[in-house]
């Protein structure tokens, strides 16, 4: 190779370690979101309320979200907290990806239709009962806090507190209440019914 074509190989080659390292930084925050798991009850107020203009810790929280889906974060010079119109689009996109009210609002559906969104992305839609022990249980459990603005003990354990909790959920949506999370549970998360 001569020079003048490794350069640009080596433009090309720095980019994509970079947006590698994006992607990494994206992952490694909404794993600090989901993380390792507390045995604490985790709650709703950890999922207010955003809408553009806000300046609030959760903001960092949704960009990361929003990166890890594969949405421009919207990140300004403002700082991580700030919710920038460029933010508010990249909510649009995925409330009408999942068929949820397009208002750039994130509220309970928006919270649990990321949250139900990013463990089908890592995991796929894993069936998840009593018993189970997964970091998909983690993401249901505070899916669920966020969505039924209670608090519930996220620890990985699908528990008896999480299967009531789900089966209440399944109730809520005309689903039937058997406390399985399967195909239609993570899409009644996802598509806020």
């Amino acid at each position: 190779m001569t020079e003048s074509t490794n350069k640009p190989m080596s433009k090309m080659l720095s980019r994509r370690a970079a947006l590698t390292a994006g992607s990494a930084t994206a992952l490694a925050g909404v794993a600090g979101l989901l993380g390792a798991p507390a045995a604490n009850a985790q709650s709703p107020s950890v999922y207010p309320k955003l809408k553009i203009g806000m300046d609030h810790k959760a903001v960092a929280m949704l960009a990361d979200l929003l990166v890890f889906l594969r949405l421009p974060s919207g990140l300004t010079t403002r700082g991580r907290n700030y919710f920038s119109q460029a933010m508010k689009v990249s909510v649009l996109k995925h409330q009408n990806r999942n068929y949820l009210t397009p208002d750039g609002v994130v509220g309970p559906k928006t919270w649990a239709s990321m949250l139900a969104s990013a463990a089908n992305l890592r995991w796929g839609v894993a069936t998840v009962r009593r018993g189970s022990r997964t970091q998909s249980v983690v993401f249901l459990q505070r899916a669920l806090v966020a969505r039924q603005r209670r608090s519930l003990v996220t620890d990985s354990v699908f528990g008896g507190a999480t299967e009531s909790r789900v089966r209440e959920f399944q109730r809520s949506c005309g689903l039937v209440a058997d406390g399985v999370v399967g195909f239609r549970t993570w899409a009644a998360l996802r598509y806020g019914d």
